[in-house]
């Protein structure tokens, strides 16, 4: 039988009494219990108050200090948990902080940056990030117009965008693609995921937005491969509400989309070159660009989404729905202005095509 290690000898083994309280004291170091690491949590107010001083804050929170406000008051009952039960070195960590760390996640913050700025635990901030995320998507909804009050509003915004004198008054949304770019999914076939026109891996995005360059609807509904027409197909509640629409209401797509009289796409091939559809085409590209905008100010507001991102699919989707829904938010929380100069055509330098002109 093979003999016992020293740690474990008893005390008759030992021929004196030193021995035996260098044992012990021996056990104590070993088997005390390690504290908690200390980490220095931020001062919110002083944080606000430095941040609001210095005009910095929308720079930093995608937003204004009221809109922040109102997001928290929203948000609370979601993310705040019970002080009794939550034990945290720091103490529990408060609703703005949770607010906090998870808009900054969505503006191209690391978790890990996060964690250090606002004085919590690499764990701890993954976890009210990814707490902060389903709360978002509980808290608001995204819905296309169903009402014929909603329908008439909506049309009557989309008419106010458009310079075609009318001619496409009864439109209720545009809709387009976009892929959201990820990094090589850990799934069985990662090739679906590859897109062979970016050259990227993904996830196709599709979306409706209203005028006002709010989502009325966004699903992640296939991987990076499959193309938009097939990505149509797999929206079917949004497909229903298309076809179920009435006879005076459209919607626009680009010519990836299926044509149909509830989905009105440009010209293409050798059509676009006669002069009545090359107006058609510039008259509804005037208005479905707006759709192309909204992806713009999503991916500026949010650059989470100017990198490919590591989380698995069905993280990307909660990701991708929760900065929709801020989005939305923030257009009607936040005065979204732009300069006149914007719409100058000086700044483009395009040579009109003079008529007959056909290119070719």
């Amino acid at each position: 039988m093979v003999d016992p290690p020293p740690f474990f000898l008893t005390q008759q083994q030992f021929q004196d009494d030193d021995d035996i309280l260098v044992m012990f004291l021996v056990r104590m170091i070993m088997f005390q219990r390690v504290e908690k690491q200390q980490y220095p949590r931020m001062d919110w107010e002083q944080h606000l108050a430095l941040k609001d001083a210095v005009a910095t804050f929308p720079r930093y929170y995608h937003m204004t200090v009221e809109s922040f406000k109102k997001l928290v008051r929203i948000l609370s009952p979601l993310v705040k948990r019970d002080e009794h039960r939550q034990a945290c070195a720091g103490g529990p960590i408060p609703p703005e902080f949770v607010v906090a760390m998870g808009i900054r996640f969505l503006g191209g913050l690391a978790p890990k940056d996060a964690a250090s700025e606002f004085g919590v635990s690499i764990s701890a901030a993954h976890a009210k990030i990814k707490l902060f995320i389903q709360a978002v998507n509980k808290s608001f909804t995204i819905d296309v117009p169903h009402s014929s009050e909603e329908l008439q509003r909506c049309a009557a915004e989309w008419n106010e965008k458009s310079g075609a004198f009318g001619v496409f008054c009864g439109c209720v949304g545009a809709i387009d693609g976009w892929l959201c770019c990820i990094h090589k999914p850990h799934v069985t076939n990662p090739v679906h995921y590859f897109s062979g026109h970016y050259q990227r891996y993904g996830m196709n995005v599709q979306a409706v937005v209203d005028a006002n360059l709010r989502f009325t609807y966004i699903g992640t509904v296939g991987p990076g491969r499959m193309n938009d027409a097939r990505a149509h197909n797999n929206c079917l509640e949004l497909r229903q509400w298309i076809n179920g629409l009435p006879a005076e209401h459209f919607t626009l797509g680009d010519n990836a989309h299926p044509l149909s009289q509830k989905l009105l796409v440009p010209f293409s091939g050798a059509q676009k070159h006669v002069e009545t559809n090359r107006t058609h085409n510039f008259c509804l590209s005037q208005l479905r660009i707006r759709v192309e905008m909204a992806f713009g100010l999503l991916t500026t507001k949010w650059r989470i989404f100017r990198k490919s991102l590591t989380m698995q699919p069905d993280c990307v989707s909660s990701i991708v729905n929760a900065a929709a829904r801020l989005h939305n938010f923030v257009v009607d929380n936040d005065t979204l202005a732009f300069s006149k100069d914007c719409w100058s055509t000086d700044h483009f330098h395009v040579k009109p095509i003079e008529t007959g002109d056909t290119g070719v």
